[in-house]
């Protein structure tokens, strides 16, 4: 395959240079990427910049590896960037952006008053109780979307009805994140759907056991049907993340003794 690299004007102004297929040369590479993108849309998978880059460079890769050691005049190697992606669906496919609507979602009718009784009610437990920074901590929790999206997706250009299968079905996991009021940031909790460790990522996994290993993440099956936080987890939470860190700044307090702490 062999990539064509020009300068264009529009507007009076220099486009950033882009790169295209030249089909007359690799029109099967061209193919291969054209029929798959395709058939992600047939069967209503929806597709991104992020899903299109990863097509491209793994049928290259297979097809044409050499394509990735072609260097340019200002010594440059092609690289899929994201403004080639958009040329190629443009381009080669007639595709554009499209986006589904839905409403927005919307702030409670006195969430002012909520931050500001929330506010009090902590301001008063720090003092009454004279707790340090080290020992405040602040967790929630967050929906992890397995392909996370904003409900676009790229599509032939006039496609009225733009179908996209799983829309409304969100498969995802539970990270509770936790901070403390010195700027600690305690290791993450992800909640997996499942009853048993078979659940969680696989343990052969290469980065695996970094995670695990440097405690950067504590892997939890919800052992219910669901993903969300339970009382089992957050136990598991308190027990294994949240009481040891605790522990260590009123060991180390040389100052009076350290009895409460507050998350």
């Amino acid at each position: 395959m062999v990539v064509k690299e020009y300068w264009c004007v529009n507007r009076t102004d220099i486009c950033a240079r882009i790169n295209i297929f030249r089909q007359a040369k690799h029109p099967d590479v061209v193919e291969a990427i054209k029929t798959r993108l395709t058939d992600l849309r047939t069967h209503g998978a929806p597709v991104t910049l992020i899903t299109t880059r990863a097509i491209i460079i793994a049928i290259i890769l297979h097809m044409r590896r050499e394509v990735f050691d072609h260097t340019f005049k200002d010594g440059s190697h092609f690289r899929a960037s994201e403004s080639f992606v958009r040329k190629f669906l443009h381009g080669a496919l007639a595709w554009s952006i499209r986006q589904a609507t839905q409403a927005a979602q919307k702030k409670p009718i006195d969430w002012e008053d909520q931050c500001e009784n929330s506010f009090f009610q902590q301001a008063y437990i720090i003092e009454e109780h004279m707790i340090p920074d080290a020992l405040w901590a602040n967790s929630d929790q967050t929906q992890v979307v397995y392909a996370p999206g904003n409900q676009m997706t790229w599509t032939p250009t006039g496609d009225k009805q733009i179908a996209v299968v799983g829309m409304e079905e969100k498969r995802a996991f539970t990270l509770l994140v936790s901070v403390i009021g010195n700027g600690s940031l305690l290791p993450f909790q992800a909640i997996y759907q499942g009853l048993t460790k078979r659940s969680l990522p696989n343990e052969t996994l290469p980065a695996y056991k970094t995670a695990t290993s440097e405690g950067n993440i504590k892997f939890e099956y919800s052992g219910t049907s669901t993903y969300w936080s339970n009382q089992t987890t957050m136990q598991k939470f308190v027990n294994t993340i949240l009481a040891p860190y605790f522990e260590k700044p009123r060991r180390i307090s040389s100052a009076r003794p350290i009895r409460k702490a507050y998350g």
